[in-house]
């Protein structure tokens, strides 16, 4: 629809896709088309800049702390001391579940507070 409206209207100084032009006088769906546009580039944008900031987050937490990586692993307290209670050491716990086993005593630790 709106590749239509800018090939048909060449003579109008607008000659592709990739130029940017807001005419006050297109058609409404055009001018739908154009702000449904903009709107998805600006939540794009945002989306970056949110994971951006994320990623700046970890890396400081990350830098403060030994353990902070940990809880990016989305690990189950629930899980770990099930397996515990199973008689598993924090070493057996820690390969299972693919993180330390200073990471599976920490967690306990804080399970059982």
């Amino acid at each position: 629809m709106f590749e239509n409206y800018i090939d048909s209207n060449e003579p109008w100084g607008i000659s592709s896709t990739q130029e940017d032009s807001w005419d006050p006088n297109a058609p409404e769906e055009v001018q739908d088309d154009l702000e449904d546009r903009y709107a998805r580039m600006l939540d794009e944008l945002e989306k970056k800049e949110r994971l951006e900031q994320e990623r700046r987050a970890f890396e400081g937490k990350r830098l403060q702390g030994k353990n902070a990586h940990a809880y990016k692993h989305g690990l189950d307290n629930q899980k770990i001391y099930s397996l515990k209670v199973e008689g598993k050491s924090y070493r057996e716990i820690g390969r299972l579940l693919g993180c330390s086993p200073n990471t599976v005593r920490n967690r306990l630790n804080k399970f059982r507070k």
